[in-house]
């Protein structure tokens, strides 16, 4: 497993790199309000592609791991593929209409696109996507990051071309930039996808279409739900205040969703590989799977939030400017520690998706968002602050921890803090005093200090795990010098 997470690792680095440098440069060839109002509307769209499915397509990720040939894959996949793209182009009709009839609350000018641009884009995303989900569970792990890395590529690429000819950067202009690097990665991999399901014109019959909702439409809420924890906030933000105040939040969520890298690159080798464990009643290997997993993440996620917390304003004045820095560096010390919470229930979601326990994932993730949402109401309308945002954030994703983690241990056992935990936190609170009282500081080169004060951290952090025995970096070490 360690060479599918690597593989992993470098796809969605490469990933998160992308849509971290698509930051600074739309603001800079924009505006920071430009930016937020790019934001609001990226989210806005991602309801859209999340609620098309209305529930369908559990039976064809489940099934896929373990089906045998193309003509099996082909009549798993294409029923629920068809119905996807219908329910997309009837909800992007709605939602384009929906979208003028709220917009002038949230954005600080009236927004002009052309009509079915939204509908279009629901619909290429629904086909990546779809694309990436024959990757993702037929284990295909180099094509499904090389489909994550190209499109924000693409996009990049095509924000700059668009900007160089235009001399210009609009709403518009980067939502015709994502159409088109939809299309680019579409056109790429279609052949690769096809060769896995083949293609057949075949549609649900009754019983499979009932019990894909029954299972599905449990698991489409908790990605509505998820997708309301993480954006209603910016809505709320929108509204009460200025656009260029969602740009602030959304730099500090964006820096500090860096910790859920780990977690979620694992749960693409990991969830197919558990389902096929829980198959074959496999749940002792199943169990130490997940512990291992937990360790890995927390070897990165511990360090990621020493360092937030020590060189956060610092990396937010070399990544933006020093008066941006000033605006979203609290807020990213309290969203790395929510994102901590958050990175170990992913883990557990695998775990009840494997087990298809559906409706407990909708019951938690329900409870979260109605507590974030309420919360979020409640105190921006007496106080507006983003920082309101980042501790109802922080709030939700703790008590989300707290459930999921009482409940899939009554089912399932594994161990989540191990002697590596301590390990790792020994290791980082060692790191931090050694790195605090060195003090480096360089008033007139804050790169030259984030690099020294970087290296020194990670030297002195892998330092500490030799001296303490990591079995966690030994396997790795063993792995990669094999």
């Amino acid at each position: 497993m360690i060479k599918r997470y690597l593989v992993s690792f470098a796809g969605y680095f490469f990933i998160y790199a992308s849509n971290i440098i698509s930051i600074p440069l739309i603001i800079n060839l924009s505006s920071e309000s430009n930016y937020g109002e790019y934001v609001l509307l990226i989210s806005y769209l991602g309801i859209l592609v999340a609620l098309s499915p209305l529930g369908l397509g559990f039976k064809s990720k489940r099934e896929m791991p373990s089906s045998t040939s193309i003509d099996e894959r082909s009549n798993i996949f294409y029923p629920q593929f068809y119905a996807n793209i219908l329910s997309v182009i009837i909800l992007g009709y709605f939602f384009n209409a929906f979208f003028y009839f709220f917009s002038s609350s949230l954005f600080d000018e009236p927004i002009e696109l052309d009509a079915p641009l939204l509908v279009i884009y629901g619909v290429l995303f629904v086909i990546y996507t779809q694309i990436g989900h024959i990757f993702k569970f037929y284990e295909k792990i180099v094509s499904y990051n090389l489909l994550g890395i190209l499109n924000p590529l693409f996009f990049l690429i095509l924000v700059i071309i668009t900007y160089h000819f235009k001399k210009e950067l609009n709403l518009e202009a980067l939502i015709y930039a994502q159409i088109f690097s939809l299309c680019i990665n579409i056109l790429i991999f279609s052949y690769s996808a096809y060769r896995i399901v083949g293609f057949k014109l075949v549609f649900y019959k009754k019983l499979d279409f009932l019990w894909d909702i029954r299972v599905g439409f449990p698991l489409l809420l908790v990605v509505l739900i998820e997708i309301i924890i993480s954006s209603s906030d910016r809505f709320i933000i929108g509204y009460y205040l200025e656009s260029n105040k969602v740009s602030y939040y959304t730099v500090a969520y964006s820096i500090a969703s860096l910790m859920l890298v780990v977690p979620k690159l694992f749960s693409i080798s990991l969830e197919p590989r558990l389902m096929k464990l829980v198959d074959n009643e496999s749940f002792t290997e199943a169990s130490s799977l997940v512990s291992y997993s937990y360790n890995l993440f927390f070897l990165i996620a511990i360090p990621l939030m020493a360092g937030a917390f020590m060189y956060g304003e610092l990396v937010l004045t070399l990544f933006l400017n020093a008066d941006f820095a000033k605006e979203s560096y609290v807020s990213l010390r309290i969203l790395i520690l929510g994102m901590l919470f958050y990175g170990q229930s992913i883990f557990m979601f695998c775990i009840l998706s494997a087990l298809i326990k559906t409706k407990k994932l909708l019951f938690l993730n329900s409870i979260t968002a109605f507590v974030n949402l309420i919360l979020n109401l409640l105190i921006f309308y007496v106080y507006q602050d983003i920082l309101v945002a980042a501790i109802t954030s922080l709030v939700s994703y703790l008590l989300l921890f707290l459930m999921t983690r009482f409940y899939v241990l009554g089912i399932f056992k594994f161990k989540i803090y191990t002697k590596e935990f301590f390990k790792v936190v020994l290791a980082v609170s060692i790191t931090s005093i050694c790195l605090l009282n060195l003090n480096f500081e360089f008033n007139e080169n804050d790169i030259l200090e984030f690099s020294i004060n970087f290296f020194l951290f990670i030297f002195i952090y892998l330092i500490s795990l030799v001296l303490f025995r990591s079995f966690i970096v030994k396997t790795i070490y063993n792995w990669i010098f094999k």
